[in-house]
């Protein structure tokens, strides 16, 4: 069996799959993020976790400590259907590499919409931000990658956010268009684990 979670604020999303040892049937929840956050918490150092669901509640065995949280009803949104299933502009980039680009290039983004642009060309991706009243800056990252130039916008802390909560040394990047999602995922996780990460772009000035 495997556990699957995804969490979606409609600018972004992240799904993230692990093995499990269960031999329930398959069932879908809504848990509140406050719950979970507690969970992570306290399973700090723990080796596995348990994990029962009842109508309304959803009880976690952490060995010393059970955290119980009631389930919120309702029906989550059609995740699937805004996940691109062909994206055809690929790339690998190094993940330390790509936050210290966003980070240095993000001090001059504005500060409501946080706007940085991403253009891939073979072999580099570029970022750049230019701001009114604040300034421009670029950057660039050697990248694998070889398809034709392409132009999207982002909003940087997002950016930053997914790529910090990763924990390999390299990122896959997958695009289609300006107007697309992006796709992010963390390489060479553990057999039977997955984790993707979807973020809107945002539209870049004409």
């Amino acid at each position: 069996g495997h556990l699957t979670m995804v969490a979606t604020d409609g600018h972004r999303l992240a799904r993230a799959t692990f093995p499990g040892d269960s031999a329930a049937t398959e069932r879908d929840v809504i848990m509140p993020p406050k719950a979970l956050s507690q969970v992570v918490r306290l399973a700090a150092g723990t080796v596995s976790v348990g994990i029962t669901i009842s109508k309304s509640f959803a009880v976690f065995d952490l060995g010393s400590t059970t955290v119980f949280s009631r389930l919120i009803d309702g029906s989550f949104p059609n995740y699937e259907q805004v996940i691109p299933k062909t994206n055809p502009r690929q790339f690998t980039v190094g993940r330390e590499e790509l936050i210290a680009g966003i980070r240095r290039v993000a001090v001059l983004a504005d500060s409501s919409t946080h706007q940085i642009k991403m253009s891939v060309r073979p072999e580099r991706l570029e970022l750049a931000v230019n701001t009114a009243d604040i300034g421009e800056g670029q950057d660039h990252i050697p990248v694998n990658y070889t398809g034709d130039r392409m132009d999207i916008g982002y909003n940087a802390n997002y950016l930053l956010e997914l790529l910090r909560s990763f924990d390999t040394p390299n990122v896959t990047v997958h695009l289609n268009n300006a107007t697309s999602a992006g796709i992010f995922k963390p390489e060479g996780l553990p057999e039977g684990e997955d984790l993707l990460c979807l973020v809107m772009p945002l539209r870049l000035p004409d």
